[in-house]
């Protein structure tokens, strides 16, 4: 194990991915125009949620939680600045007539609502204390197969994906990987 500090508090985690390859993963998506094009398409179900929302900011929010869902099955805390070439590209397609006035961010329940209805749309759940038991009897099998925290890791992201499952952060993944690997041992 490897032991890196977090502040000023000393921590022991298990080192499974260079920060390169956690931020590929874990990292909010920039995305190029087309990739835009792509992931801020919406089909007729998401467009009826879309324009159910009442102001043009909640509908743009929606629109970009949606998009990087799409693209990593994540859910992202950004500012409408953070990413203002996606909110004009957004705009540009979805709302052409709009202007972009400095938006008030979104407020937490109005986030955690359109997060739901993300999650409905798609067919995905969080992955609360039922899918973290199965993950970690899952991590066991792993384990038992390979104790190599990179091979434990990967398969568990392809667990979740399977499961539909909004893969949990990469310290749970550690934690997740650590307890199963010393399980096996």
């Amino acid at each position: 194990m490897e032991t890196e500090t977090l502040g000023t508090t000393e921590s022991r985690r298990l080192h499974i991915l260079d920060p390169h390859e956690v931020a590929a993963l874990y990292a909010r998506p920039s995305f190029t125009p087309d990739e835009q094009q792509h992931y801020f398409t919406l089909t007729e179900a998401e467009q009826a949620v879309c324009a159910g929302l009442r102001s043009l900011a909640s509908q743009v929010g929606f629109i970009l939680q949606l998009g990087y869902f799409k693209a990593r099955q994540l859910f992202f805390a950004f500012s409408f600045a953070d990413v203002a070439d996606d909110v004009t590209a957004i705009l540009s397609r979805h709302f052409p007539t709009a202007t972009e006035p400095a938006w008030e961010p979104l407020s937490e329940p109005t986030i955690r609502k359109q997060r739901t209805r993300i999650l409905e749309l798609l067919g995905y759940r969080r992955c609360r204390v039922p899918e973290r038991e199965q993950a970690a009897l899952h991590a066991r099998k792993l384990a038992q197969i390979s104790s190599k925290p990179v091979y434990i890791f990967r398969e568990l992201l392809q667990f979740f994906a399977e499961q539909r499952v909004v893969s949990p952060g990469y310290t749970v993944m550690q934690n997740l990987i650590s307890q199963a690997v010393t399980f096996e041992q």
